[in-house]
């Protein structure tokens, strides 16, 4: 026993049982089968950046390898994660140990799909209006503003920006994102204002003046910066300006009333009436009321405030209302216990 174990190493390691007879060295090693894969499909397809865990069974340990001859294990036991992958093909190796290797190893190999580029557009809209996302490179996308029409909310700062995540998804189910950023303009200050807000009908024009200038007016009987108060009525000229900064627009309008401006009131007798001309003027009437009393003349404007007034004992006297704005204004005369309110046009 003694010879046998120093010359052949039959019990080297090991501890043996006489008494089963028989022969006492061991039989040769049998090397296991190679590794059954049993990795799921869907861990063998997956997306770039992403890790995968692969599996595999066998009667023995299972090692894994980068090759099907590498001596260095990549790690042991029926799984094995791999790192995060990029796109392309990638094999994998399993083995199995007992006593001795298997003769071959079994591969598993994973597909790694690449993420779409996406890109998304970026740019500007003025205030009050929408954003429209137009992106690419995916089949499917998903918005963080949850539709790809964006209606920023009005705003009266010059500028704001403001940023939108798109997520798209590949036909093969991976996915990336790219952000829009874009700029929300205020709208530009309009204003318009008429020379006078009332007019006598076939009277002169109003002048019409906007700011900032540049821009263009718009409306019944206007052209260019004029109205022309061709009809009674009243009318609302526009004015329209557009930034050559944001290319954002803004509008102003004002009213302009146009009367029939009759002059003054007749009177069947002659001797009593009462006269007011020039009507339109300039500014410089004259009230001619022949009766021999005093008159009381006051002059309201279209709001029926006082304005102006003044006693007199002539037939003729002069009202002079330079000072005053164009526009419609209204003379009261009051003589004893007759009152009459004549309107009269200041332009």
């Amino acid at each position: 026993m003694r010879f046998q174990f120093l010359q052949y190493g039959c019990w080297a390691g090991t501890t043996k049982n006489i008494s089963n007879g028989g022969n006492c060295c061991d039989l040769p090693c049998a090397a296991p089968s190679a590794p059954t894969n049993t990795t799921a499909a869907s861990q063998q397809v997956i997306c770039a950046n992403k890790t995968t865990t692969l599996s595999a069974t066998s009667t023995g340990t299972v090692n894994w390898y980068s090759s099907p001859t590498s001596t260095l294990s990549l790690g042991t036991g029926t799984t094995y994660i791999t790192p995060a992958l990029s796109a392309g093909t990638y094999t994998y190796y399993a083995g199995a140990t007992t006593c001795t290797a298997s003769v071959s190893r079994t591969a598993i190999t994973v597909t790694v799909n690449p993420a779409p580029l996406v890109a998304v557009n970026s740019g500007s809209v003025c205030s009050g209006n929408s954003f429209t996302l137009v992106p690419t490179g995916a089949s499917t996308y998903t918005y963080s503003t949850v539709t790809p029409v964006v209606g920023p909310v009005a705003t009266t700062a010059v500028s704001a920006v403001l940023n939108s995540t798109v997520a798209g998804t590949s036909a093969q189910g991976c996915t990336n994102t790219a952000v829009s950023s874009f700029t929300v303009y205020g709208l530009p200050g309009a204003t318009i204002t008429p020379s006078s807000g009332n007019a006598c009908i076939h009277g002169g024009s109003i002048t019409l003046t906007g700011s900032p200038a540049g821009g263009t007016y718009s409306g019944t009987n206007v052209s260019a910066n004029s109205f022309t108060p061709a009809t009674t009525g009243t009318f609302t000229p526009m004015y329209s300006y557009t930034s050559t900064t944001t290319g954002c627009s803004n509008t102003a309008s004002t009213s302009i009333v146009v009367s029939p401006c009759t002059g003054i009131n007749v009177h069947t007798n002659d001797q009593t009436a009462i006269h007011i001309y020039p009507n339109p003027g300039s500014g410089e009437f004259t009230v001619e009321f022949t009766n021999d009393t005093e008159k009381q003349i006051n002059v309201m404007d279209i709001t029926g405030r006082l304005v102006y007034t003044t006693k007199s004992l002539q037939d003729k006297t002069p009202v002079n209302i330079s000072f005053l704005s164009n526009g419609m204004y209204y003379i009261q005369i009051q003589s004893g216990d007759r009152v009459e309110t004549i309107k009269i046009v200041k332009q």
